[in-house]
């Protein structure tokens, strides 16, 4: 029988706070089993991404993303090498929190037969993907939905092996990583913001081969209003295909366990008709007002 496997990566140099970024990690964990239900996680930390280091010093020594997030399709690459043909395996940002059972998503994944489950965002990619990597990648998509590298669902085969492994090659290369521009004669977006790094050759990747994208599994997925502050950079849509619900709370910078309270204030709220769109932006409004 097909296992579910949970992989997340710990790094005490590239947070700056590790004993309590490992604590944040260890509720990953934690929750992966309790609430994702889970049969293992695969916990992953610097002993294990020492040969990458060896071999790509010049980006594995950038404090960024502890190495511009190279490590993410290296550890991804060898879970899929080391668990069973027909396994499932979910990638999870760290200081991210499960909420609810991940097999939701897996019982998407076989209701359309597929490999790999990306989950898209609501920001445009050409406002977070600089030129140089859309050009070497011979990329002329620019206005769709990025999708983003936070979460990753994919069935153990060998289309997923394929496509981890070329999303890894890619990533080797730090002309097309970093966010640096090495190409003066190639003009950026007027619209462009950032670039993100792993995100950014994912997304590009997932277009090349036309991939289904599916609502992001987080909370920032299922409220839409928490993205009205990138203004044109924000395009929301409905996924029809995406009949789950919040599978995990992403806190980002903030403390778990206070976010997860605030959570569960707000889905109450919301339950009562307190946190609908039109009052999130009502409440907005008010305090722009207020504090001009």
């Amino acid at each position: 029988m097909a296992k579910l496997y949970a992989i997340n990566f710990f790094s005490p140099g590239s947070q700056g706070e590790g004993e309590v970024y490992k604590r944040v990690r260890n509720l990953n964990t934690k929750t992966a089993y309790t609430r994702g239900k889970v049969d293992r996680v695969l916990e992953y930390e610097d002993r294990d991404i020492v040969e990458l280091k060896k071999e790509y010093p010049e980006i594995m020594n950038i404090s960024r993303g502890a190495g511009l997030w190279l490590w993410k399709p290296y550890i991804i690459y060898d879970a899929l090498n080391k668990t069973e043909e027909g396994d499932y395996l979910f990638y999870c940002d760290a200081g991210s929190i499960y909420w609810s059972d991940v097999h939701q998503l897996v019982r998407i994944m076989q209701r359309d037969n597929i490999s790999i489950m990306p989950f898209e965002i609501p920001l445009i990619a050409k406002y977070w993907t600089k030129r140089e990597t859309f050009m070497q990648m011979n990329c002329s998509e620019y206005m769709h939905n990025q999708c983003q590298a936070t979460f990753l669902l994919l069935r153990n085969d060998s289309i997923s092996k394929s496509f981890i492994k070329e999303w890894l090659e890619n990533c080797k290369d730090i002309k097309k990583l970093s966010g640096h521009h090495y190409f003066p004669e190639i003009e950026e977006f007027p619209e462009f913001i950032s670039h993100r790094e792993d995100q950014s050759i994912l997304d590009i990747l997932v277009r090349k081969y036309k991939l289904q994208t599916y609502r992001e599994p987080s909370d920032h997925g299922y409220i839409k209003a928490w993205y009205k502050g990138y203004g044109s950079a924000f395009n929301f849509k409905k996924f029809r295909n995406s009949p789950y619900g919040i599978i995990v709370l992403n806190p980002r910078k903030a403390d778990p366990h206070l976010y997860e309270k605030r959570m569960r204030r707000f889905f109450l709220k919301k339950k009562l008709g307190l946190e609908s769109d039109f009052m999130i932006r009502l409440k907005r409004g008010i305090l722009k007002m207020l504090y001009k």
